[in-house]
Formats: C-alpha cells, structure tokens, sequence
C-alpha cells in the first residue's frame, strides 16, 4: 500500500512539474512572438 502511495505521489509531483513547465515555456513564446511583432512595428 505505501509503494502504491509513493508512485501516484511521484507521478503526481512529475505531472505537476510538466504542466508548469509547458506553461512557462508556452508565456515565453507568446512573450517572443509579441516582442517580435512589437518590433517590427517601431520599424
């Protein structure tokens, strides 16, 4: 029972850390795309 418990928490804790992860990196495009076309608008 403890090592079922151990492994849905690890899972748990390694989805968590995924989804964090696609979403910084998903702000970090949206942030590049905006700053792109920011750019060429000043130019």
């Amino acid at each position: 029972m403890k090592l079922i418990l151990s492994v849905l928490m690890t899972l748990f804790i390694f989805g968590f850390a995924i989804r964090l992860l696609a979403l910084i990196g998903f702000a970090v495009i949206l942030l590049t795309i905006s700053a792109k076309r920011f750019r060429n608008q000043l130019s």
